[in-house]
């Protein structure tokens, strides 16, 4: 069965299709994040070469995206589904400080979440940044980057949920923006010889971001929009540092610092100067001042003012750990790809790179352009400034998370893939290829060969010095797809005017001429263009045809070689019939998969053949007069099963609340979890039941909270798989723990308020002292650790009277204390 849906094309007969269209459109929003091609046009038209649209329910998807930790996007004949996971660029102790002309105001509370993820197959990925009206994504498939942005009609960030969906190569560049770090510190540029060895260490840089009142201007004077724009574009950047030198790099923001009002500009001296040069030194000397209340090694300023000449960002260079490890960067533009580059660039000055050559495509290249990759030489420099230089950089101590990408994400008989290591967290890792060549690898970009077709294996397992993570993918080799030119010939004679002169179909997006461009009725693209599908999946593709202005019209036929047989002719192998009618423009329609493929993990053929709608399409082997035969490649990917791994299952009590915790990997046969609760440790009795969140995912992060009235309990798991059978995990134990507990005194003769706090456990905890009014008199948020802690606040000469002190644990357990004052 086929859907056709209109857009953007003229259709000789059946209007009443556009009903169709404007019906499927609404359906589809409920799903998922559809985009589809803009009509009309808008200021974003002279912003990007080509973009699509969507209008999205961003409370709802951010709802959702909490709950699955997946997020599912379509536009123009691509799916994607990408499984999620959380990644730590916010610190436990993160806290934004707002100043302004009302006074000093610290925020601890936040909803934004920070992700990575992949698809199924593993060959694309995404980086995902969202709040409950806030989305940015940045997804990087066979080398090549897509961005998802809130833009609306006048080209400007909007809370609402107008989102664009362009690839990096779309946006249009205005201007040279340069850096302006001009070897600060007369560094020389010769070649450094690249490291003999991994050094295998993972360290944490500690970030803290200043913007000032330009930056909350423009972001329609919201803290929140500001904080969350500067998240994006840290969460992308660490994308690009991510296991790209010897030793890993991951980022964490310790703090934000905003400013509302010109007064309180992070800039000391304050200035309204637009030289980088004047700015770079005053924010350096604003920070060195302790002005962002807590340590850090790297210091970031934004702003929106126009910094003179073509300079947008400047950095002083190999500093990082010293009191010089500062940047600024202009808010040049929306494009959260031109940010990314920069600011990671800036960075890279901070670590010691200098500029790479004006045009060579990389990260360090004078000028903003649009790159993915570091050049060896800066590679080599940062990674032995790293290694020479980081007493002030942590090791890494969170989950570590084992992932990869590769490309291309298929190869055609033989050829080489280039692997990429992003993990997090790990400090070691190692690469098995049983049937490639090297069969094995600890480097962080491996380039395999593969000199004959198959479907070979390949493992990653890290390593955190406590644990290991392994994971495992398939790289398929193609064999070019058989043509069976007895029974189907290739087709012969004069090129029409008519043709496929675009298709779209998931990782596929080709543009071609007609066949009198192309110069023949046939094109072969089968080896050089294909797409993984699966099995029973609907999807959507997107093709040009006809030609309206000359009143063409054209019909088409899409096929599949299920059987890998050389011809189309067996049952089931047509797709798509559009039929009688013809069409000219771009319209896109629906197909189903079969059900069960019989040849899996090589190159299929898939056949579009179309042709003027009067010449009547009599079939796959049809030699089309006006039109055109285009093949394709489709892989059916069929993954190796692996049993599953109870990683681990924990539990501790939480406020009123017992929490219980655990991680998994290679969850395709499991159906779904029962979290079981006994008083003795040998009753059981279910109290909940946890679905799988999707069909399979390489790594599950689950929770569950039990607000048990007695606040102790034996817990386990109930582990159902798919074939009905279970098995069971370990017994945790919850001990019951104490409440908080406060005592407070003020002194009147030093006017401060001395606390006594009694916890059971460390943790982050907010202070509050009020008086009976409900006024704030103090507020502080600080680490505690188990056990009683003191602390003194310089309170100033209170009134007599009653006041009060508030304790949170910020996990929903609460103390009041009330002291007076005579």
């Amino acid at each position: 069965m086929n859907c056709f849906v209109m857009h953007k094309f003229w259709l000789k007969s059946k209007m009443v299709f556009l009903l169709a269209f404007l019906t499927f459109s609404v359906l589809r929003s409920q799903e998922n994040i559809h985009f589809v091609a803009e009509n009309g046009t808008d200021v974003r038209s002279s912003m990007f070469k080509y973009f699509t649209q969507a209008n999205v329910d961003l409370q709802g998807i951010y709802s959702n995206t909490l709950t699955k930790q997946k997020i599912h996007l379509s536009t123009e004949g691509k799916e994607y589904e990408f499984y999620l996971i959380p990644t730590a660029l916010l610190s436990e102790d993160y806290f934004v400080t707002v100043s302004g002309e009302k006074g000093v105001e610290k925020i601890t509370d936040y909803s934004i979440r920070t992700y990575t993820g992949w698809t199924e197959d593993g060959k694309t990925s995404i980086v995902l940044t969202i709040d409950k009206d806030f989305f940015s994504a940045m997804i990087e498939s066979n080398g090549k980057l897509s961005f998802i942005e809130q833009l609306d009609i006048n080209g400007k960030f909007t809370n609402e949920g107008q989102l664009i969906f362009y690839r990096a190569e779309d946006f249009i560049y205005t201007g040279n923006h340069t850096c302006g770090v001009t070897d600060l510190n007369d560094k020389s540029k010769e070649f450094v010889a690249p490291l003999e060895q991994r050094t295998n260490s993972c360290r944490v840089v500690e970030l803290a971001i200043a913007s000032d009142n330009t930056m909350y201007t423009k972001y329609q004077s919201n803290v929140t929009n500001v904080a969350n724009h500067n998240i994006a574009v840290m969460n992308n950047v660490a994308f690009n540092y991510r296991h790209e030198f010897s030793d890993n790099v991951e980022y964490t923001i310790k703090t934000q610092y905003i400013s509302t009002a010109y007064g309180n500009d992070p800039l000391t001296p304050n200035s309204t100067s637009t030289d980088a040069t004047v700015l770079l030194p005053a924010f350096r000397t604003w920070g060195n001042g302790g002005s962002f209340g807590t340590t850090f090694d790297i210091g970031q300023f934004w702003t929106n003012r126009d910094f003179d000449g073509s300079t947008v960002g400047l950095a002083y260079v190999g500093v990082v750990c010293t009191n010089s490890s500062y940047h600024i960067l202009q808010d040049f533009t929306t494009d959260p790809n031109s940010l990314r580059v920069m600011t990671a660039h800036e960075m890279g000055h901070n670590f010691n790179a200098t500029h790479d050559g004006s045009g060579s495509g990389y990260i360090m290249a004078p000028s903003v352009n649009n790159t993915n990759t570091w050049s060896p030489t800066s590679v080599s420099v940062i990674s032995n400034y790293i290694n020479g230089n980081n007493s002030c950089l942590t090791t890494c101590s969170g989950i570590q998370k084992a992932n990869f990408v590769w490309s291309p994400s298929f190869l055609c008989n033989s050829g080489t893939v280039k692997f990429k290591d992003k993990s997090s967290n790990n400090t070691t890792r190692t690469w098995a290829f049983p049937s490639g060549s090297p069969t094995s690898s600890t480097a962080q970009q491996p380039s395999i060969n593969y000199s004959s077709p198959g479907s070979y294996q390949v493992s990653l397992t890290t390593g955190d010095g406590q644990s290991t993570r392994t994971i495992q993918n398939a790289v398929i080799v193609g064999a070019t797809p058989p043509l069976n030119t007895n029974t189907c010939p290739i087709p012969t004679g004069t090129p029409g005017t008519l043709g496929p002169k675009y298709f779209s179909l998931n990782s596929i997006s080709k543009t071609s001429g007609n066949a009198a461009t192309d110069g023949s009725r046939y094109m072969d693209f089968s080896c050089s263009d294909a797409t993984l599908l699966k099995e029973g999946t609907q999807y959507t593709f997107y093709i040009n045809v006809g030609n309206c202005s000359g009143s063409q019209y054209e019909s088409f036929e899409i096929y599949i070689d299920y059987n890998n047989d050389g011809d189309f002719s067996d049952d089931n192998e047509k797709l798509y019939d559009y039929g009688p009618s013809g069409v000219c423009g771009q319209p896109y329609g629906t197909f189903t998969t079969l059900a069960t493929v019989p040849v899996k993990n090589t190159l299929l053929r898939m056949r579009i053949i179309s042709d003027t709608y009067t010449n009547n399409i009599s079939g796959p082997c049809y030699n089309p007069i006006q039109g055109q035969i285009e093949d394709y490649g489709v892989i059916f990917q069929e993954i190796t099963v692996l049993p599953l791994d109870l990683i681990s299952f924990t539990g501790e009590r939480k406020g009123r609340t017992n929490i219980l915790k655990w991680e998994t990997l290679n969850e395709r046969d499991v159906a779904y979890f029962d979290v079981q609760r006994s008083n003795d440790g040998k009753a059981f009795k279910t109290i909940a039941t946890i679905p799988i969140p999707f069909s399979f995912q390489q790594e599950g992060h689950y929770s569950y909270t039990d607000a048990a009235d007695n606040n102790e309990g034996y817990y386990r798991l109930k582990i159902h798989e798919s074939d009905g059978s279970s098995s069971f995990s370990k017994i945790v134990y919850i001990k019951p723990i104490n409440s908080l507990s406060v005592k407070a005194y003020y002194n009147r003769s030093s006017s401060t308020l001395d606390l006594k706090i009694s916890n059971s456990k460390s943790g982050r905890y907010t202070i509050n002292v009020f008086d009976m009014d409900g006024n704030t008199l103090y507020m502080d948020v600080v680490k505690s650790g188990e056990g009683e802690n003191a602390y003194t606040y310089p309170m100033g000469n209170l009134l007599s009277g009653m006041y009060f002190v508030r304790i949170e644990d910020g996990e929903g357990e609460m103390v009041v204390q009330k002291f007076i004052i005579y």
